[in-house]
């Protein structure tokens, strides 16, 4: 009969393993942002930059056969040259060697106050986007009461206290810093948690701890990273500020604030001073804004194709 339908008409088009073979590669959310961030080049290119920023902080003190606090009174006021690649002080004293102890000091200060501007603001943001009601409202009152205050006045006053040094900066920019990460995590936890899957991890039982470091915490991990590339520099740049107004660190350290304070009295007769701590501080703000917009743009969600 014309027309009717044999085996032959339902063969398979492909074969089994060839059907079940994945068509593109499984990826992590992370490996997937980085891969994101592999195609932007500006931020590929910071993210070197960085790198090497912080291989010659640790390496080119070492390496180096000048210190960078002691004197050399024959060789000051050195222009840059083959001897002294960057200059010499009006001491003397190796001005690379000390951009780049100052890159040490300036980074380690940065990223303590930042790590813990980051630990506070998301377990207080989370706590306060989740439970809500009088935990959100004592979270939010000592957040306006903490952004009411002068920062430069707490600074003094902990520099009286405390007296001035490494400590007494971090701790002066963490008290207050974790206000604005605080605030916006809470901002994405109160979206979070009225979610599917927030409602059913809490219907099968799931603690609020639990919740909260295995569903919410996870999910604003990516926002909390690019504010976190953000906040580094601002600290980065507060720091020189601080040290430049004569409250910050004080010599012999050689922060990139200090260095610029001391390049600044100098600047008409010998500008090297000034100007290789304040490029230093310039370009790794730069770099760490370009890495924070590469971030974003590979973590958001509305630029997956």
């Amino acid at each position: 009969m014309q027309g009717e339908l044999t085996e032959r008409d339902f063969l398979p088009l492909r074969e089994k393993e060839e059907a079940e073979r994945i068509a593109g590669e499984s990826l992590s959310f992370w490996r997937d942002v980085f891969r994101r961030l592999r195609k932007n080049p500006v931020a590929m290119g910071a993210l070197v930059f960085l790198l090497v920023m912080t291989a010659l902080a640790i390496l080119a003190p070492i390496l180096s056969p000048y210190a960078y606090d002691e004197p050399n009174l024959t060789d000051a006021n050195m222009p840059p040259g083959a001897k002294h690649w960057f200059g010499t002080d009006e001491f003397g004293r190796d001005l690379w060697v000390r951009v780049w102890i100052g890159a040490r000091i300036s980074l380690f200060i940065a990223l303590m106050a930042a790590l813990i501007d980051l630990v506070i603001g998301v377990v207080l943001g989370v706590l306060a986007g989740y439970k809500g009601g009088w935990v959100d409202n004592v979270i939010m009152r000592t957040i306006e009461i903490l952004s009411g205050i002068p920062w430069l006045i707490m600074v003094i006053l902990l520099i009286i206290v405390m007296g001035s040094g490494m400590a007494t900066l971090i701790i002066a920019m963490a008290i207050t810093g974790w206000v604005g990460m605080a605030r916006l995590v809470r901002g994405q936890v109160m979206q979070l948690k009225v979610q599917e899957f927030v409602l059913a991890a809490r219907t099968l039982g799931a603690g609020t701890w639990r919740i909260m470091w295995k569903h919410l915490i996870p999910n604003v991990l990516g926002i909390v990273i690019v504010r976190l590339t953000m906040n580094i520099p601002a600290i980065i740049f507060t720091e020189a500020v601080l040290s430049f107004l004569g409250i910050g660190l004080k010599p012999p350290l050689a922060s990139w604030g200090v260095l610029v304070n001391d390049g600044y009295k100098m600047l008409g007769s010998f500008p090297w001073n000034f100007w290789f701590p304040a490029l230093a501080i310039s370009l790794t703000t730069l770099a760490f804004n370009l890495l924070g917009d590469g971030l974003r743009d590979a973590i958001d969600p509305r630029l997956r194709r």
